[in-house]
């Protein structure tokens, strides 16, 4: 694993929580373009491997993982170039402690000199990196780690929190779908009734031209073929919509008149958006990635194959030529292939 997918994987884990960088920097007092550089996996921008780990352990800790899991994601990480030190044995430890006169003289001077070039090294660091000074005052607080109770209080807190928030949405969208569910009922009955409007209309028009058949010209008998024809390709739209909801009822909570019709040889997928969700997708062959705002749609138009990769797979209605995709009740990263 790379730099950038484990700036991927936190981003993930981030949105799935639906905090934003400059929620996470206000509490835990890093630098939001720190954070954001680690997201995009970007070592460059905080310059030091040692800075980049402290930064990310805050970071990660907050987000609900622990530490052993930590460990393995720097473990994992092929990027990091910096190892971390064995225990000392307790030999080395006692010959460290030794009197100075004991010691080399050559030895002493380059310990003094490395001494030298450390120091000199963290002042250069700190006048140049302004961003950094708020984090290396808090730092002996920040870097405190939680004990497993404290871990497990906040875990529990986020799960109150996150099933509230569940219930809430759960009560919303039950909202939604009874009002939804009376627009239909409204659509109907007017549906209904331009269909009976268009049928006796066409009646009376069918009737008034065998009347008039003799007097008509064969101009006059093609526009009256073309409005009849375009009155019944509306009516047949009208009806289609009806069938397809009727038949699968997750379909209305797309709007289908807004939606366009495939060509020959063209594939069709509508998706709908309960909650903002991020995906990403390739559509016979290019990919791009959105986010998808709640209560909105969208519409893809593809001959080949189109993939996506969703955060959460429960937050989406998607239909594929009309029919539905089921892509599973989870808040996790899902893949959707459509060919």
């Amino acid at each position: 694993m790379n730099l950038k997918e484990l700036g991927a994987l936190i981003k993930s884990r981030r949105e799935s929580k639906n905090l934003t960088l400059e929620d996470i920097s206000n509490v835990i007092k890093i630098p939001l373009k720190s954070l954001a550089s680690i997201e995009e996996g970007d070592l460059s921008l905080i310059g030091y491997e040692t800075y980049y780990k402290n930064f990310l352990k805050c970071y990660v800790l907050y987000l609900g993982f622990t530490y052993e899991e930590y460990q393995d994601l720097i473990a994992q990480t092929e990027d990091f170039t910096e190892q971390n030190e064995p225990p000392k044995s307790l030999e080395t430890q006692r010959a460290e402690t030794q009197p100075e006169s004991t010691k080399p003289r050559g030895k002493k001077l380059a310990l003094q000199l490395i001494i030298l070039a450390v120091i000199g090294g963290g002042a250069y660091f700190y006048f140049t990196h302004e961003e950094t000074k708020d984090y290396l005052v808090q730092q002996e607080t920040i870097t405190i780690e939680p004990t497993i109770e404290e871990q497990e209080e906040i875990i529990n807190k986020e799960d109150t929190k996150e099933q509230e928030v569940l219930v809430e949405e759960k009560v919303t969208e039950d909202n939604e779908i009874e009002k939804v569910d009376q627009q239909d009922t409204k659509k109907q009955e007017v549906q209904d009734e331009q269909e009976n409007l268009v049928q006796q209309k066409f009646e009376n028009d069918t009737l008034a031209d065998v009347k008039d058949e003799k007097k008509e010209d064969k101009k006059d008998d093609t526009q009256v073929d073309k409005k009849v024809e375009k009155q019944e390709e509306k009516q047949e739209t009208e009806l289609d919509s009806v069938a397809l909801i009727k038949k699968y009822p997750s379909a209305k909570v797309i709007n289908w008149d807004i939606v366009s019709k495939p060509r020959e040889g063209e594939q069709q997928a509508v998706m709908y958006a309960k909650q903002d969700c991020w995906m990403q997708y390739v559509q016979d062959g290019k990919s791009s990635h959105f986010t998808l705002k709640r209560g909105t749609q969208r519409e893809f138009i593809f001959k080949k194959s189109l993939k996506f990769k969703i955060a959460n797979g429960s937050a989406i209605t998607l239909f594929h030529n009309k029919k539905p995709v089921e892509i599973g009740d989870s808040t996790r990263m899902r893949e959707v292939n459509l060919k």
